[in-house]
């Protein structure tokens, strides 16, 4: 068998995807050029931009397409941190980020920015009071908040969990207070208004989308300075010649989005909760990292799972020899493992963070494959913990 359930990091293309794409790449010319072949590309992006916003209420012209969600978010957070430099210098952020924007915010420090990491409970999930005390004003008597930025992470990458958007998105109005989220992994399965924040990042390639595409909402009135720079194309916010197809295809797989969010929601909420009971009824020594209690809210996609006693790499490798695609919580470079960062975040200690999987799944994920899954699971990992003693 082949069981994908990595979608947390890339999904498989839906083929209606792929069809329009190829064939909008016939459609050769620079949207820049005035003539009519040029034109005709412009007016297939056009469609694409006019039904990326509509999904999130948005206004055409504030949606900005970018090679990825990395780059969408290194423009959010990068570019308006250049342009509002005479406001302040602090930004707020979390621990467990995406590391595309966590790496930025690093790089800002660099530039003389201030930036605070929050941390976050059990569950992944960021204190709306911490939040609300990290705000910082550089005048006693006249206020003025230094804080110029606030980059909060929709639903988490790792484990799922959804942090309280709205009232985040409360708070930064009452503060006035630019709010910036980062819905990559929520937008397949949230509907979203892009009222709630400042600016927004989402992703082609976690909606069934072609990978190199990635869209940043920016509010009307919101200043930021391009981070690429030449042609002054995407209304002067990002340079060079668009991925013609490739945008056509993420306004295609937006609209099936749409359309079957509803039905596949009830799919993947159903194939969760097989996987959690499966795994809980037949695998000894196992944490779920993900939320599982129903206090905290989770996108149903994601769950994160430390087999104790299991190196989740080898895992990871083990499953991959049996057709299963996951990935695990940890990250690898070419000198070290290291445990995610995310679970370290959460007070997960290393040894069981090293241990974890992450399954994810979607809208072609099927029973079969999750059956296939736990006996899988089941046989490998009693095989390691045995050849371990």
């Amino acid at each position: 068998m082949n069981v994908y359930l990595d979608n947390a990091s890339t999904t498989q293309p839906h083929y209606e995807v792929l069809n329009y794409a190829y064939e909008c790449g016939n459609q050769y010319g620079n949207p820049s050029s005035i003539h009519f072949t040029g034109e005709k590309a412009a007016h297939i992006m056009n469609t694409a931009r006019i039904i990326v916003s509509n999904s999130i209420n948005a206004k055409p012209h504030e949606v900005i397409f970018c090679g990825s969600g990395s780059e969408a978010n290194s423009l959010a957070i990068k570019g308006f941190c250049e342009a509002n430099r005479h406001k302040g210098n602090h930004i707020i952020t979390s621990a467990i980020e995406h590391t595309s924007v966590l790496e930025t915010c690093k790089h800002l420090e660099t530039q003389g920015f201030e930036v605070t990491y929050l941390s976050v409970d059990k569950n992944g999930a960021v204190n709306i009071e911490a939040l609300e005390n990290a705000i910082r004003w550089n005048n006693a008597n006249a206020p003025q908040c230094e804080t110029i930025l606030i980059s909060l992470i929709f639903a988490n990458n790792e484990v799922g969990t959804i942090n309280k958007i709205s009232e985040i998105s409360e708070l930064t109005k009452c503060y006035g207070v630019t709010f910036h989220t980062d819905a990559v992994q929520a937008y397949p399965h949230i509907d979203i208004d892009a009222s709630i924040a400042d600016m927004l990042t989402i992703s082609s390639h976690k909606i069934h989308g072609i990978k190199g595409v990635g869209a940043l909402y920016v509010r009307d009135g919101i200043e930021l300075i391009p981070i690429i720079h030449g042609g002054g194309q995407e209304f002067g916010l990002r340079s060079g010649t668009e991925n013609v197809s490739g945008i056509a295809g993420m306004g295609k797989a937006v609209e099936i989005m749409l359309a079957e969010r509803e039905i596949d929601a009830r799919n993947i909420r159903m194939l969760r909760e097989m996987l959690v009971d499966g795994i809980r009824r037949n695998i000894s020594d196992v944490i779920f990292n993900s939320p599982i209690d129903g206090k905290t809210k989770y996108i149903d996609s994601i769950v994160n799972v430390s087999f104790l006693g299991v190196d989740g790499h080898e895992l990871v490798t083990l499953l991959s020899e049996n057709g299963i695609m996951v990935s695990s919580g940890a990250a690898c470079n070419s000198r070290e493992i290291k445990a995610s960062h995310v679970l370290l975040a959460m007070d997960i200690d290393e040894k069981t963070a090293l241990s974890a999987i992450r399954f994810s799944l979607s809208k072609f994920t099927t029973q079969e494959d999750i059956w296939y899954t736990i006996a899988t699971l089941c046989r490998i990992i009693n095989d390691l913990r045995r050849f371990a003693f």
